[in-house]
């Protein structure tokens, strides 16, 4: 029985630095890879109406969980470029996988213009739809303009140390159950592997 706990401690061990290196590795290769990369220029796209064009900004133009993005937008006139004066902005953030509005709110803009930052909690796509309307006393009066634009949300890995606390936790669970089922095991095959007394006839 000894013998056999101890093999699983070892074992146990083995297995621990294991994975706190293979976890080490890991953690060194995103942060390098964090580091490498560039969050790219600005992307602007826009939607039109009759007399009306909104143009959007984002930046970055991909998003990661948790950190912002800088949205712009600009209402102005189709034929003169010029940005219409006192407008208003919804801006509706939607989880595109279960086709729910995670954010919603309503801006006005006096010059045409807004700046709003929106920050995305979960890795998966979200839809950002964005409809400006001309408020009272607009310099010119046009049709709703909507803009839908998809935003891919990239997915954030654990902390290195939230990765070895998790891992931490499996094993000791793992040893837990070694400890108590290696001898247990070996009590029981011993109990199977005694030979059974014949039962006495009776007279």
């Amino acid at each position: 029985m000894g013998r056999a706990t101890g093999l699983a401690l070892g074992l146990i061990a083995a297995v621990l630095i294991v994975a706190l290196l293979i976890l080490a590795v890991i953690g060194e290769g995103e942060r390098s890879g964090d580091e490498a990369e560039t969050a790219g220029p600005p992307t602007t796209v826009t939607a039109e109406s009759s007399n009306a064009r909104l143009e959007v900004t984002l930046a970055p133009p991909h998003a990661k969980v948790s950190e912002v993005v800088m949205v712009t937008g600009k209402i102005v006139n189709a034929s003169t470029g010029a940005a219409i004066e006192q407008a208003e902005f919804q801006i509706v953030s939607v989880h595109v996988e279960d086709d729910l509005a995670v954010f919603d709110s309503t801006v006005g803009a006096s010059e045409g213009t807004f700046t709003w930052g929106v920050q995305f909690w979960d890795g998966a796509e979200h839809e950002l739809r964005i409809t400006a309307r001309p408020a009272p006393g607009a310099s010119v009066q046009f049709a709703p303009v909507t803009l839908n634009h998809l935003v891919e949300v990239e997915g954030v890995a654990p902390p290195l140390w939230g990765q070895i606390r998790a891992t931490l936790y499996l094993v000791a669970v793992a040893a837990v159950g070694l400890v108590i089922g290696i001898p247990l095991g070996a009590r029981v095959r011993g109990m199977l592997a005694r030979p059974r007394r014949p039962a006495r006839e009776s007279a």
